[in-house]
């Protein structure tokens, strides 16, 4: 029974044999005819429990194959793959050694291809047989005949185990000296899939990762990365591979000098073949390179023009993770930008974005100052539709790109200051500053949501930045808050003096400008900014550059609290007080000469 069911992928397998036509032609009847298999699975089923492990596995092995060719699970084979699962597994927990070190690794990769893909494809087989049992007794049973694995049993164990999304710590751990001692028996399709593997579970094995590279990097010639062989192991990765292999870089973060080398010959290598890239795997590559922050120009651009041409076959995943990749790295790409507002303008309602396609979108286009103003108009009703899916980063993303661009959103706004207090406390302390400052940019008035920030971030304000904190309090001023928390204000100007040293000169001027637009009562704090500022004047030795903006702010804060406290003594050194004067004046008689 084995030995038939090994026939039919060998029948059915088309290539460049001289069978090729009736390999195609026995392929093409099992696809319209699967019944043809019925009378073999009746027989297999009857005759299950006699099966040997040599021929559970080979059965298996050959089942997963047919599927593959078919492209997709026969369901009439549910049934027995359930019945070979409960043998397996029976077998596998017996006292004596029963499955070989290959006989595992074919029957993991043979599950994991029939299980994993129906998982992929959000499919549930009928059969009550859960793989999870079956991939813990192979488990328990390959563990001692590891040294007995050659390269491609140790390729499908580790590639099965990732498909099949199961956890297998010390198997990863077992492997990894085994595949750096032996990495010259390994092909460059079975090192990828490894890397990719040991992403996907998210296993640490840096010191895997860099070995792959850099020998996969050995391999090309110093000039260029050619299509022509010549030991060049990396001519004979296809686009998936090459994606995926990026991508795997990504997740584990692994960016090292080998690592540098090794993207930057897959760049070479991807660009011959680009032709041969689907959206999948061009937006993928374009992510991961951007994740490591790794520039690739000539690469960015030839992937520009090949995701303009296949850019109806897009999902939204993929737009968005494309145009986020080339923002990232601060990449030019217009046309490309163009064409994808175009697509999702004409598209906007069967592109189904969700939130973070859309934070993603929009921040993208304001990272690289594309205007589009009918894309964003598009994207901020989506965003106000769907802001009960956004998180806290989401929200400051989108936020941020509408007041940079200058495009006011104001439902999205208005929907945004309504947030209630629980949402508010999973923002950080930057997502609170980003959104503070984007609400002041537009001048878009949001009581409640300024309110409730000043309430709620009191006792974390210590984990503000410099940065953050000028934002924050700049954002209130510039609305007009004047009837701000006085302890929020006060807690603001605490933490500024703690942090001063990370302060730049115009930065304590906004705060101290800032503190007197909301009528800031805490003198003795006040006075500690305005002694810093004095300070370094005086150590600038007649250096002291002030833009012209900030030297006004000083003038208003300085009058203001002078008049406020009836300080008699001056806050400031009488020589930058005559300079912020000069400066008052002449924006003074500027303002009434145009009226």
């Amino acid at each position: 029974l084995s030995f038939y069911w090994n026939q039919i992928p060998r029948l059915i397998c088309t290539g460049k044999s001289s069978s090729s036509m009736d390999s195609s032609s026995g392929l093409q009847r099992l696809r319209r005819n699967p019944e043809l298999l019925k009378s073999l699975v009746g027989l297999t089923i009857r005759h299950n429990s006699a099966l040997n492990p040599r021929s559970l596995a080979v059965t298996a092995c050959a089942m997963a194959k047919i599927s593959s060719k078919m492209r997709k699970p026969l369901v009439s084979l549910d049934k027995l793959w359930e019945l070979l699962g409960r043998n397996i597994i029976q077998k596998a927990t017996a006292p004596r050694d029963n499955f070989s070190s290959q006989e595992c690794a074919d029957i993991v990769w043979s599950f994991a291809k029939e299980f994993g893909g129906r998982q992929q494809q959000g499919d549930t087989p009928s059969s009550t047989l859960n793989p999870f049992l079956l991939f813990n007794a192979m488990l328990i049973e390959i563990s001692p005949k590891l040294h007995l694995c050659n390269a491609q049993d140790i390729g499908n164990m580790v590639w099965a185990y990732a498909t099949a999304n199961h956890p297998a710590p010390s198997l990863l751990d077992a492997i990894i000296p085994m595949v750096i001692e032996k990495l010259d028996k390994f092909d460059s399709h079975s090192l990828t899939n490894i890397l990719w593997a040991y992403a996907t579970l998210g296993h640490p094995a840096a010191e895997l990762f860099d070995a792959i590279a850099a020998t996969l990097a050995a391999t090309v010639p110093t000039s260029s990365v050619t299509n022509s062989g010549n030991g060049n192991k990396l001519d004979a990765l296809n686009p998936q591979e090459i994606s995926n292999t990026i991508w795997a870089f990504a997740l584990i973060g692994d960016y090292t000098p080998n690592s540098i080398l090794f993207l930057d010959a897959l760049a070479t290598s991807a660009k011959g073949k680009m032709d041969l890239f689907n959206s999948r795997d061009l937006a993928m590559m374009l992510r991961g390179y951007a994740t490591l922050n790794h520039s690739s120009p000539e690469l960015f651009d030839s992937l520009s023009h090949q995701s303009i041409k296949l850019l109806p076959t897009f999902n939204s995943q993929e737009i968005a993770n494309t145009v986020w990749a080339y923002a990232s790295l601060g990449h030019s790409a217009s046309e490309l930008f163009h064409a994808i507002s175009k697509l999702v303008i004409d598209r906007i309602d069967t592109i189904n974005f969700n939130p973070q396609e859309i934070a993603k979108m929009v921040w993208a286009y304001a990272k690289l100052k594309y205007t589009h103003l009918h894309l964003f108009n598009a994207m901020s009703q989506l965003a106000f539709l769907k802001l009960d899916g956004f998180n806290s980063q989401d929200i400051a993303d989108t936020m941020w790109a509408y007041a940079t661009m200058n495009y006011p959103a104001p439902e999205f706004f208005d929907a945004v200051s309504n947030l209630g207090v629980s949402k508010l406390n999973t923002f950080s302390s930057q997502e609170l500053a980003t959104t503070l400052e984007a609400f002041a940019i537009l001048t878009h008035p949001a009581p409640e949501f300024f309110d409730a920030v000043s309430n709620l971030t009191l006792s974390k304000l210590h984990t503000f930045n410099s940065q953050q904190l000028v934002k924050t309090i700049r954002s209130y001023a510039t609305l007009y808050q004047y009837d701000v928390n006085p302890y929020f204000t006060n807690s603001i100007l605490w933490e500024s003096i703690q942090k001063l040293e990370y302060l730049e000169s115009d930065q304590i001027i906004n705060i101290l400008w800032s503190a007197a637009v909301l009528n800031s009562v805490d003198a003795k704090l006040v006075v500690m900014l305005f002694s810093e500022i004095s300070k370094r004047y005086y150590l600038s030795e007649n250096n002291f550059q002030l833009s012209r903006k900030t030297l006004l702010q000083l003038h208003q804060a300085s009058m203001w609290y002078r008049k406020e406290y009836h300080c008699n003594e001056p806050l400031l050194p009488i020589q930058l007080l005559e300079e912020c004067f000069a400066t008052f004046s002449r924006r003074y008689d500027t303002l009434v000469s145009s009226i």
